[in-house]
């Protein structure tokens, strides 16, 4: 019986398989393989054990990863354009400048990965697990995140704006100067994320939950869609959400001072307790609205 029949082979006769025209190297145990500079287009390393291994540089694209085990591997600058990557194992993988355009990461295990300024335009991350990660300044533009956890991450300053991130987790998440603009965060939970100048505009939060007590001040929020929301004990103070729709959204007891609510729809809505104090709400929708204990905007309190 070879090694290759027995799931083990060594770098260099991978190689000769693969200039040979072999494709098919599922479930193999490659685990601290060097695989540096490598054009290996096409492969097939479905279930491989790749844990430690170094493929750095090396041209994956189009390549079946799926399900692997590729824990602490190494890819920097690697090419995985178009590669399949779902469900795979990469956690403490270093991807940095590594090239993910058109990837699929659905399911991927990316926590405590290393992600220095990899390109992942058009990339599929959707119930990717990013706990933790630093995404700061990344570019995931249009990105499928939907179902994604992405408890804790850093995401100061990235470009999220038209992502797919339906259920995605938020948690503690710090999403200050953000650009969420057209993004869909449907269903999204966000305990004690951190939106400071955040630019909102236009993004859909219906029934989100748990965005309470967050810290939101400064944020650019218009046209946003916040449809039964929950912003219990907010802080908005000075946000702009001119012509944004509040309708049926939770607002009890939150900082809305100084905010710009011209046009905004708040049909429905709970903002008991709120303070209002200097807020403009200037045809502003208030149909139904519950502003009992409320600071309004010349002060008074709303009995």
């Amino acid at each position: 019986m070879t090694m290759l029949e027995m799931g083990l082979i060594e770098p260099d006769e991978l190689l000769r398989h693969y200039q040979n025209g072999k494709r098919d190297f599922g479930r193999l145990n490659l685990s601290e393989a060097v695989l540096i500079h490598l054009d290996l287009t096409g492969i097939n390393l479905q279930g491989c054990g790749l844990v430690w291994s170094n493929a750095s540089g090396t041209c994956l694209r189009g390549a079946d990863l799926s399900l692997s085990n590729c824990t602490k591997v190494k890819l920097i600058q690697a090419d995985l354009r178009d590669a399949n990557l779902s469900g795979a194992n990469l956690s403490g993988a270093d991807l940095s400048w590594a090239n993910l355009s058109g990837a699929n990461l659905s399911g991927a295990d990316l926590s405590e990965a290393t992600l220095n300024a990899p390109i992942l335009e058009g990339c599929n991350l959707s119930r990717v697990n990013l706990r933790g990660a630093n995404l700061r300044s990344i570019n995931l533009q249009g990105a499928d995140l939907s179902g994604a956890d992405l408890t804790g991450c850093n995401l100061k300053e990235a470009n999220l704006s038209q992502a797919s991130m339906t259920r995605v987790l938020l948690s503690e998440a710090n999403l200050s100067g953000v650009n969420l603009t057209e993004a869909n965060l449907t269903r999204a939970c966000m305990t004690r994320v951190t939106l400071v100048r955040a630019d909102l505009r236009g993004i859909i939060l219906n029934a989100a939950g748990n965005i309470r007590r967050e810290t939101i001040s400064g944020a650019t929020l218009n046209n946003a869609v916040f449809v039964g929301a929950c912003f219990q004990g907010a802080d908005l103070a000075g946000a702009n959400l001119s012509q944004a729709n509040f309708s049926g959204a939770c607002l009890e007891g939150a900082n809305l001072v100084g905010a710009n609510l011209t046009q905004v729809n708040l049909t429905g809505a709970d903002l008991s307790g709120a303070d209002l104090t200097k807020a403009d709400l200037g045809r502003a929708t208030l149909v139904g609205v519950d502003l009992s204990g409320a600071r309004m905007p010349d002060g008074s309190i709303r009995t």
